[in-house]
This record gives C-alpha cells, sequence and structure tokens, in this order.
C-alpha cells in the first residue's frame, strides 16, 4: 500500500515498495519487485520509463527472453482451455484484444486513472473500437465489477463487447494474449505479458506497465490493432529481468542473496546516489537463464485446472513451435485460401471472361485448361513441377489459339488467381507468431505459377518478413516427392546452423506436407482441409446436393463456409446444429445468400425495365437497401435507393377517401380484437372520441369484440355512420405523409420516370396504396414473392417475386415461403418499431412508432442476425472483386438454408427463437414463434407436464421449431414424445400491448396507464412469473391509487 508518510517519520531510513513483479501466475516464473521510489506512477519504471526504453541488449540477451517465450508457450498451449472459444471469436471479428478490469475504489486502480469505476472504462474504450474489433472484458479474479444492468447497456450499445463470464476459469486472460491482436489496461500485470507477445499495449492511466505503452492515444492504438502491428520491447523486458526484477525462487526466497541485495539497496541509499542508479548492477546472463528454466511452474498451472475441474485443449502446432528452431509453411490452403470447394472451380468462374474477350461464347475453356494440366503431370510422372508456361503452350494441341489469345488468357487467368486469393487469417496469425519465437520462418509452395505471381499474392495478402521463398515452378522440384526439400534443409544449416530435426514443416498435404517433410528428416505439423472438415459437418448435410453437383455458385457458398467456420488448425467439426444457436452465424449462413441472390436479381431486373429509384420500403427493406448499396453504389450505378418509411397502417388509412375505401380497409383480414383496438390500428381513431350514442345504436361497447366472420356487417354498418371521423383523420395523416413522400422525391420519382418499391411480398398491398395516396399511373414492385390474386390491381406494373411470382398460397402446391413468413420478416426487418403514422407537416413533422413489448427481445437477435449478413455481403463482394458480377445465386440456391431449416429444424438451433415475438398489431396481434419454457414448468426432476408441452406447441407459430427445442431442451425428459403430441391447428398469440395501446402513446406511458387503470391485468398479463405473482396484492382493485 501507498505510504508515502513513512518516508516524513523515518527520513534516514530506505523505503522499499514491495511488489508482484514483471511476472507472478503460473506457468511463468514468479518475480516480485522492491522499489525505493515509490507505486505505479511514482515507482521507478515509470519515472525512468525513457531510459529503460533505450537499453540495448546482445543477441545471446534476447535469446534468453526468447527461451521464455517458447518455455511459456508450450506451457500455455499444452493446458489451454479456451481455443475454441478464441477461435469462434475469430468468426465474428477481424481483431480482438483484450481488456482486463481491476477492482473499484482501489488504491491499484482509481488512484491510477481518470475513469471513476470498471464500467465507464470499458464503456470509453469501446466508444473507440470499431465494430470489426472484438473487445473481450475479463474481470479481476477478486471480486465482479460489472454488474447486470451495466453488462446490458454494453451488450446492447456496443457489438464489439464480449464479456468473460465464466467464473471458474482461473487466470483467463493470460491464456487469451498470446492469441489475440492488443491489450489495454490501467495498472494491470497484463501489460508485462502484451510485450512478451509483442502485441499493442495501450495504459489507461499512469503507472509502472505504462513503460510498455508505446502509444499516445488509443486511436494510435487501435490503428496499430487494425493492421496487426507487432512491437519488439525484449530490450525493456531483459532489463527488468536483469536489474529490477527479483526471482522468488532464486532470489527472495533465498535468505543469502536476500540479504545481499537488501544490504546492495541500502548502501546506495545511505551514499545518497542518484535515484537512476539504484538499479545499475546487471545480473549475469545464465543467471536470468537458470531464473527462467527453474522458475518455470507448468506444473503448478496443470495443478490448478485439475482443481477446477477444466479439461485443456492441446493446441499441439504451438506446441510443436516451441520445439522449432525454423518453421516453413506450405502457401495455398494453409496461409492464404480461395472460396471454392475444388480449386479448378476458378477456371469456371473465369471462363465467361475468357469468352467474351475471344468473342466465343462457346470456347471451352475450363476443359481445355484441366486436360492441358492433366497432361502435362502424366508426362512429367510427377518427378518435377510443371509451370503455367508449359500449360498455355499445349493448349494449341485443343484449340487453334494465336500466340496473343493464348497470352490474353493467361494473363486473365493469372489476374485472377491474384484476386481471388485471400489470407486464412487463422494460420497467418500463427505465422506471425512463428516470427517471434523462430529464428528462421520460410514459405515452400508446389505450384504451376511463377515467383513474380507468388510474390504478388503475398503482398496482396500482407505476408511479410519471411526468411526465404521456394517456388517449386522455378526450382523444378516438388514438395509432393520430396525433391524441395533438400535445398531448403542446405538453407537453414548454412545461414541458421539450423539442423533437420530443429526444423517444423507445415502444411495442409499428408503426403507432401506430411511424409516427405519426416522423409527429409524434418517434423511436420499437417492439419485437414477445411472443406474436409466442412463434408463432415451438418450444413455440409444440408448443401449435400450442391458438394455432389459442383457448380460456380453452389462452389463458392460452400466454399465461403468452409473457409469461415472449418478453417481452423485444430479439428472442428459441428454435428449438433447448423448455425451453433448463435444468431451471428444464422445471419451469415441463412440469410446473407438470400439476400445477396435477391438483391442480385433486383439489380438485373430494374436495370433491364430501365427503372431509375428504387424505394425499400420499411420495415423488411431495410437490410436489402443496405446490401444493394454495397454491391451496387449510387456512384459507380445510375439506379439510385432510398429508404422509405411505411407501414400497411401508414398506408391504408391515409389512402381513405371514399365509404368504399373504408370498407377494403376492415375487409382486410384480422384476428378477433377489441372495438378500441380495431379502430385504432384501421383507422387512426380513439373510441373515446366516438359519440356514444353510434355505439349503443350497434349494441357496441368499448371492449367489444369484433371479427371478420361474426357480424362483420354490424361492424361495417357502423363504420358507416362515423365515416365523418375516418375521413378527418384519414385526411390529417395523408397530408402528413404526403409531405414526407414529398420531401424524399417520392412523389415527384412517380410522377416523372420509372419508379419502383421493395418489399418482402406478397400482395403489394403497400405498392397499391401508395399509389393511391399521390394518385400516380404507374409504380412498380419487386418482392420475394408475390401471390396471384393480386395481379389483376397491377395492370400497368411490374409485380414480381424472386422466389415464386403469382404463387397460389391456397393450395397444397405452393412455395415454401408461405409456411414460414414470420421466419424470413423476423430476419429481414429492422431493427426500429413498426411506423404508424407521420404527424406534422415540415420541420415539425415526425414520426410515430409502435414501441412494441416484444420488440426488445427481437431486436437484440435482429442485430446479430445483420452483422451477419452484412459480413456475407461484405466478404463476397470484396473477395470476388470484378468477379462479383460473374457469381449468380439463383432463388432455389440462395433459399435452401433457410427453408431447409424451418422445415427441419434442430433444436439448438430453433432456441434462437425463443420468446421471439413478431410484432402485427395491424392484424391483431404479434406471434410469438416458440413459446420459451419457463423454469416454473419444470418438476423437480427437471421434467415437464405434457400437457404444458402441449399448450406451449398451441402458443407457438413455429410448431416444429417448437418440437425440435423442446425436445433438445428436455431431452425428451418428460416421457413423451413431443413431436406426437396433439396440436391443434396454428394459434397466435393474443398481443395484450396492442390491447391496451393507443398508437401514439409511447411504450412507458401504455403501461404506466394499463397500471392504473387495471393493476392486476397489468401484473397477470406480465410474461414474467416474478411479476405475475405481485397481481395478488390488487385482485379487488379496479384502480391504483
Amino acid at each position: 500500500s501507498p505510504v508515502p508518510f513513512l518516508k516524513e517519520m523515518f527520513p534516514d531510513a530506505l523505503l522499499l515498495n514491495s511488489m508482484f513483479g514483471i511476472f507472478s501466475r503460473a506457468p511463468y516464473p514468479a518475480y516480485g519487485l522492491l522499489d525505493p521510489c515509490g507505486l505505479y506512477e511514482y515507482s521507478y519504471q515509470y519515472k525512468y520509463a525513457e531510459r529503460i526504453r533505450q537499453e540495448k541488449i546482445s543477441s545471446d540477451e534476447r535469446d534468453v527472453i526468447n527461451l521464455l517465450r517458447k518455455q511459456t508457450t508450450e506451457s500455455l498451449a499444452t493446458h489451454h482451455p479456451l481455443k475454441k472459444y478464441i477461435s469462434s471469436l475469430y468468426e465474428r471479428f477481424d481483431r480482438l484484444i483484450v481488456l482486463a478490469c481491476q477492482v473499484d475504489n482501489y488504491f491499484s486502480y482509481n488512484g491510477c486513472t481518470q475513469y471513476a469505476s470498471q464500467f465507464e472504462m470499458v464503456k470509453d474504450v469501446l466508444a473507440h473500437t470499431s465494430d470489426k474489433i472484438g473487445v473481450i472484458v475479463t474481470e479481476h479474479g477478486y471480486k465482479r465489477q460489472i454488474n447486470d444492468e451495466q453488462l446490458k447497456y454494453l451488450s446492447d450499445n456496443f457489438s464489439g463487447f464480449i464479456y468473460f463470464s465464466e467464473k471458474d476459469m482461473p487466470t483467463p486472460t493470460q491464456f487469451i494474449l498470446p492469441y489475440i491482436d492488443g491489450a489495454l489496461s490501467v495498472s494491470s500485470s497484463i501489460g508485462y505479458q502484451a510485450a512478451l507477445w509483442q502485441i499493442p499495449y495501450f495504459g489507461l492511466g499512469c503507472s509502472q506497465v505504462d513503460i510498455f505503452s508505446s502509444h499516445n492515444s488509443i486511436q494510435d492504438f487501435f490503428r496499430d490493432v487494425n493492421i496487426g502491428e507487432k512491437y519488439d520491447r525484449d530490450n525493456i523486458i531483459y532489463t527488468l529481468l536483469s536489474k529490477i526484477h527479483l526471482s522468488h525462487k532464486n532470489d527472495l526466497f533465498d535468505g543469502d542473496k536476500y540479504i545481499i541485495i537488501l544490504r546492495r539497496l541500502f548502501s546506495k541509499f545511505k551514499a545518497k546516489c542518484y535515484e537512476y542508479d539504484y538499479f545499475s548492477d546487471k545480473k549475469d546472463i545464465e543467471d536470468i537463464r537458470k531464473d527462467i528454466v527453474s522458475g518455470n511452474r507448468d506444473w503448478l498451472l496443470k495443478k490448478t485446472l485439475v482443481e477446477c475441474d477444466i479439461t485443456p485443449d492441446v493446441d499441439h502446432l504451438r506446441v510443436a513451435m516451441s520445439h522449432a528452431r525454423a518453421v516453413s509453411y506450405d502457401l495455398f490452403d494453409t496461409l492464404v485460401e480461395r472460396d471454392f470447394v475444388e480449386p479448378h472451380e476458378l477456371f469456371n468462374l473465369i471462363e465467361p471472361r475468357i469468352r467474351k474477350v475471344l468473342k466465343n461464347k462457346n470456347f471451352p475453356f475450363y476443359y481445355i485448361r484441366r486436360q492441358a494440366e492433366i497432361d502435362l503431370r502424366r508426362e512429367s510422372r510427377g518427378e518435377f513441377e510443371i509451370t503455367l508456361d508449359e500449360i498455355y503452350n499445349r493448349f494449341p494441341r485443343y484449340f487453334d489459339l494465336s500466340v496473343p489469345e493464348l497470352n490474353i488468357i493467361k494473363n486473365i487467368e493469372i489476374e485472377a488467381e491474384v484476386e481471388l486469393v485471400h489470407p486464412k487469417k487463422e494460420m497467418i496469425r500463427e505465422f506471425y507468431f512463428s516470427q517471434i519465437i523462430c529464428e528462421s520462418v520460410s514459405i515452400i509452395t508446389d505450384i504451376y505459377l511463377s515467383r513474380d505471381v507468388i510474390e504478388r499474392i503475398l503482398e496482396k495478402v500482407n505476408i511479410r518478413g519471411y526468411n526465404k521463398l521456394w517456388v517449386s515452378a522455378e526450382t523444378k522440384t516438388r514438395k509432393h516427392n520430396g525433391t524441395i526439400y533438400p535445398d531448403y534443409l542446405n538453407y537453414i544449416k548454412k545461414y541458421h546452423s539450423i539442423l533437420p530435426a530443429q526444423a517444423l514443416h507445415i502444411g495442409d498435404n499428408n503426403q507432401a506436407d506430411g511424409e516427405m517433410a519426416k522423409k527429409n528428416g524434418m517434423k511436420s505439423y499437417v492439419f485437414p482441409k477445411a472443406i474436409d472438415n466442412y463434408k463432415k459437418s451438418r450444413i455440409a448435410d444440408v448443401m449435400r446436393s450442391s458438394l455432389n453437383n459442383l457448380g460456380v455458385s453452389s462452389s463458392i457458398i460452400n466454399g465461403m463456409f468452409a473457409n469461415k467456420y472449418h478453417a481452423g488448425h485444430w479439428f472442428k467439426i459441428n454435428k449438433e446444429s447448423v448455425f451453433n444457436a448463435d444468431e451471428y452465424n444464422y445471419g451469415y449462413m441463412a440469410i446473407g445468400p438470400l439476400v445477396t441472390g435477391f438483391t442480385q436479381w433486383l439489380y438485373r431486373r430494374v436495370r433491364r425495365l430501365g427503372i431509375k429509384k428504387v424505394y425499400f420500403l420499411s420495415r423488411d427493406g431495410w437490410i436489402l437497401k443496405q446490401a444493394f448499396d454495397f454491391y451496387y453504389p449510387g456512384n459507380l450505378s445510375d439506379i439510385k435507393t432510398e429508404y422509405l418509411y411505411s407501414s400497411r397502417r401508414t398506408a391504408m388509412v391515409s389512402s381513405v377517401r371514399t365509404i368504399e375505401d373504408i370498407i377494403e380497409v376492415a375487409s382486410q383480414n384480422f384476428n378477433a380484437r377489441r372495438l378500441s383496438d380495431f379502430l385504432s390500428s384501421r383507422f387512426g381513431l380513439n373510441i373515446d372520441d366516438i359519440d356514444q350514442t353510434y355505439l349503443n345504436k350497434y349494441n357496441f361497447k368499448k371492449d367489444s369484440m369484433v371479427s371478420p366472420y361474426f357480424e362483420f356487417g354490424r361492424l361495417i354498418s357502423f363504420l358507416t355512420d362515423i365515416q365523418y371521423l375516418i375521413f378527418a383523420n384519414a385526411e390529417e395523416e395523408r397530408e402528413s405523409y404526403k409531405d414526407y413522400l414529398n420531401d424524399i422525391g417520392f412523389i415527384n420519382d412517380c410522377l416523372n420516370e420509372n419508379t419502383a418499391v421493395v418489399d418482402i411480398g406478397y400482395s403489394g398491398s403497400m405498392q397499391y396504396y401508395l399509389k393511391k395516396i399521390i394518385q400516380c399511373d404507374s409504380l412498380h414492385g419487386f418482392y420475394f414473392l408475390t401471390h396471384h390474386h393480386s395481379r389483376d390491381y397491377f395492370d400497368n406494373d411490374h409485380f414480381e417475386g424472386f422466389l415464386q411470382s403469382l404463387d397460389d398460397h391456397k393450395i397444397a402446391y405452393r412455395h415454401g415461403l408461405n409456411d414460414h413468413v414470420f421466419i424470413f420478416e423476423a430476419a429481414l426487418s429492422s431493427p426500429e418499431g413498426s411506423l404508424i403514422k407521420m404527424q406534422g407537416k415540415g420541420n415539425n413533422r415526425k414520426m410515430v412508432f409502435l414501441e412494441a413489448e416484444e420488440e426488445v427481445i427481437r431486436r437484440k437477435a435482429l442485430l446479430r442476425t445483420h452483422q451477419g449478413v452484412l459480413d456475407f455481403v461484405t466478404d463476397i463482394k470484396i473477395r470476388f472483386g470484378s468477379y462479383f458480377n460473374y457469381i449468380e445465386f439463383s432463388s432455389i440456391l440462395s433459399s435452401q438454408i433457410i427453408l431447409n431449416f424451418a422445415n427441419n429444424p434442430n433444436g439448438k438451433d430453433a432456441g434462437m427463437f425463443s420468446s421471439h415475438e413478431v410484432e402485427n398489431v395491424f392484424g391483431g396481434g404479434s406471434v410469438c414463434l416458440i413459446s420459451p419454457v419457463l423454469d416454473s414448468y419444470k418438476d423437480a426432476k427437471g421434467s415437464i407436464d405434457p400437457k404444458i408441452i402441449e399448450e406451449l406447441l398451441k402458443c407457438s407459430k413455429w410448431k416444429k421449431g417448437a418440437s425440435a427445442y423442446y425436445n433438445y431442451v428436455m431431452g425428451n425428459n418428460s416421457g413423451t414424445d413431443i413431436n406426437n403430441v396433439s396440436v391443434a391447428g396454428p394459434a397466435t398469440v393474443a398481443s395484450k400491448k396492442p390491447t391496451y395501446a393507443h398508437p401514439i402513446k409511447t411504450s412507458k406511458q401504455r403501461k404506466f396507464s394499463k397500471f392504473i387503470k387495471d393493476p392486476y391485468s397489468f401484473f397477470n398479463d406480465s410474461k414474467k412469473s416474478y411479476l405475475k405473482i405481485l397481481r395478488v396484492f390488487f385482485k379487488d382493485k379496479k384502480r391504483f391509487n
């Protein structure tokens, strides 16, 4: 603890501040520190940081630090409990950093920073972080500092927030650090470890670990994180170990040495030495080596994990690296990858471009290119590598081409090889990690491409700093028969004095990278190809037909999934589920291809029809517009886009001008509901504004139930009598809405040029009513699916569907989307609530949204889903560049995964939709896709009565998903086959929210109003069991007062 007063009390005494040293947790050797200057910002390291940074070390001294790095690498990799965890995070983020929390209201934190709490610190760091960087927040082992409310805030507001919540995991940060891209803390010792792993570190305060903080601002820190910068601070570490920090085992716990150290410090104090010279004495290099080796506490780490009942995953690659002095890498499918099932699918992709250049739409490039290579390899008998020039020199045997034509198409292939390759990110991280622990890092590639092409590829994917590049096409040797390895081994022996047994080769081919490397005396690490892992996964079962019958588009989808989710160097196959119950994965795999296929089709159709302006309708056009704009940006396309706020309720109410319009709006199908709700949602009327005489005339009360199937004529007669109120409100809303439509240019576009709206489907209601509102002659509509019964309303307009046009949803042979409308809408909708209406004009105009209770759960899941969609959209466009327009995702291919999931869900993935409600206030109530299983439903054994399951199924819109989920959750312990439970036809869960909602009120206002009017119903209708029980206190109360 800080005790500055002791200096005043005992001026002739040497005050030594004892602290944990540079490393203190197993498996690191333990060190301590006796600081005569002070603690944290008053410490020796903080005061003299610049001088220590300037210290020089020899190559032998640098080797000692590398010994520590290798020793620790082996131990952490052998006992690693978080390998899968880190790998899964890199599926979502380009970069990862760790932010180590400490303890609030404790001097080591509050005395070193301006942040009042851990929460404020985390919030500020996240505010500076891009969406592509994941921030892993770890808590101090003493006590949790971030509470549930703060966690919810951080999760809701920052997509990069990752909270490490595993309480029983000892010292998780030290396992994470060697695998990530940066670290931050106030005064945590992780700063020392970050320096050892050469990753950027930024101090969020003033302390002794700031000596490793090499950035002036957090913006500079994130810049270096983004580019994967490494920082060599071995000179600082060596200086600290040799002069300042003391080994527990060999210094502090050795009495004889300890007294010598104390006397040396005291004599300098008495001599009034310059403060910096307190630590001028330097340990011998062998003593430091001894401290590291003898202090290794691998045994303690293993013991701790056993006591915590944690089974680690061995990272065999890092273990192998820790024993190697030289590492060599295969290139293709090891350090770089292409998104195809088979590499030769690249020839299929570029074939249309080559046909266009040659002006021959039937030129069989794919066949000729493959045959030329096959014939050459057969003739070479695999004894030496062939070259791309030799392959193209063979072309005239199969087709009459001139030399200039051959050069043109050969260059097209070369450019495609460079353009379509991208880094295998996990292995790139391993490549750069090997550079900090091995003396020589080389690349050995076994392919027909020339050195200059290989070097262009390496430059593109940012692979740099390698010692040597071996190109088989240049040396005319091969890995596959082992002839390339002797030259490499001679090189590392000559220039680094490294023997074959000290060399490790890494690749994905058992023969070339495994057996042949071992045959030449090397060690090897061979990992499965991503596509081989993928073919054994659950998602591959869904896509099996496309794997058996390859085509460019399906090969690309499968290749992208394989490289994103199955490219880890450790064996990783998901047979339990498709999406691992993660909305992000669902968005990437199921919705990403669907959105891509739709936007490709949409672009082609509107361009062909000469449509210049496309309006994406809220809410289902939200993610579609983002994808369209990314694929076809306005500065590169003559098609302009706009997001148009609308809803069925907004458009229908605004379109009403005649009694026939009133009847038409009233006749739109709806669930039985209270009259007050019906009038509010259909016509924007408050029932309190209606003269009681009209209600009495038709024997209506405010809470009377109305239905399209029971005395509907009475309701129409009532509406006819109050038409003056309906017309007045409709005109008011129409004028506000037209003011908005005019502001965004919609009215002018519809009246003066070819314009279209885009929505999910199905009857074109929005297209129809928008035309009525602005009274234009033509407005086109493009949808996922359209119904044939609406075709006669669009004689002069395009009314087209991507998946199916003019489908009959009432017959058995209908498109599958009809049966799973809410699954599609739940994925495509915007995070905002549904628009109720526009209010006012000009600068005073505002939008009124429905803030439904069910939107809270939906929004959080939706944001993760959309992030997955946008990452898929970004990946395919960036990776395929100029070839993106040669890719076409058909309606069948792009909807394959989502329709398969909707019809054949597995229980784990279906759980993503538990408690997930989709707002449908216009139709009379929300739908719950899967009713949640509450703990209160279970008995002491964890089983659920079959009758409860039956009721849950009745309340679930998605029956197949609900059945699969309940079986998964219960493990069928109830003794009842949930799939065979007798269930009535599809039912709707009547939402309590619309019942009490006036559309202008906010969610809080509606809840408060309900609580005041009927407190018993307020608590009784709650979905939360702990609130529902409070109804007993209000059973006899009609109002709260």
